[in-house]
């Protein structure tokens, strides 16, 4: 499998399977998270990626793929992404995001899922770690902590205003000094609100994994949606990794 970044692996399809999500808010949501992916790229130090946006009946030319859909396969979950037959993949649904009390583009309420953080989150996270197994350890070296980049901070907010006028609210994330249990000075995140590495922010979670167990870390105000449906993202990776007796 090629690295992010590298060809088949850089461009990502955000392929419209929802009836809920129009075609316009599709085309606004891949512009704005264009605009955002070379400094996360550069921040992560992989070759630039970018997405492309796939309408309502288009055929799917590339391999990499953002599915957006409805319904949740997994109960409570409004997105995650994971590998299948040796190929990364990311979902998202529409209908659960909205249904908790969600928006399509941007909400000033940072507690409010969106649709385009969310799709943002999984691209992100999808980048990073494309085969959804990777663990980074902490000075100990007994306890490995998910590389999910975006739950840390799940709930920080960046805007960002496309040449439209549009603003559409996409997802913040963790940087590379996070993962260094030795890091003293930051940036740890994108938005610069984390202080130390290998924390969360007030809205965020972390899933970590020690001698077979996994604990779920949460940020002083996390949702309660989140709180509740936080491990649907990881759920297969859990499965994977956890030690059985």
């Amino acid at each position: 499998m090629p690295n992010a970044g590298i060809a088949p692996y850089n461009v990502i399809a955000i392929v419209n399977l929802s009836t809920t999500m129009s075609d316009a808010d599709g085309v606004t949501i891949v512009a704005a998270l264009n605009m955002l992916l070379p400094t996360f790229c550069a921040d992560w130090s992989i070759p630039q990626i970018k997405t492309v946006y796939v309408g309502k009946g288009k055929p799917i030319m590339n391999l990499l793929r953002c599915l957006v859909l409805d319904n949740a396969d997994i109960q409570g979950a409004l997105g995650y992404h994971d590998e299948s037959a040796d190929i990364p993949y990311a979902k998202v649904f529409v209908k659960s995001i909205l249904q908790n009390s969600g928006v399509m583009l941007y909400s000033t309420n940072s507690k409010l899922p969106t649709v385009a953080q969310t799709i943002s989150h999984e691209v992100f996270e999808m980048i990073v770690d494309l085969r959804a197994n990777c663990w980074w350890n902490d000075f100990s070296g007994y306890t490995l902590y998910a590389a999910e980049v975006c739950d840390p901070v799940e709930s920080n907010i960046v805007p960002v205003k496309t040449i439209g006028g549009t603003v559409v609210g996409m997802s913040d994330w963790v940087l590379p000094a996070w993962s260094d249990p030795q890091a003293k000075i930051g940036p740890f995140n994108h938005l610069d609100t984390i202080k130390k590495p290998l924390t969360v922010d007030k809205g965020g979670y972390l899933i970590t994994l020690t001698n077979g167990k996994y604990t779920n870390i949460f940020g002083s105000e996390i949702s309660a949606h989140t709180k509740a449906n936080m491990c649907k993202r990881g759920v297969k990776r859990l499965s994977r990794a956890t030690v059985k007796p």
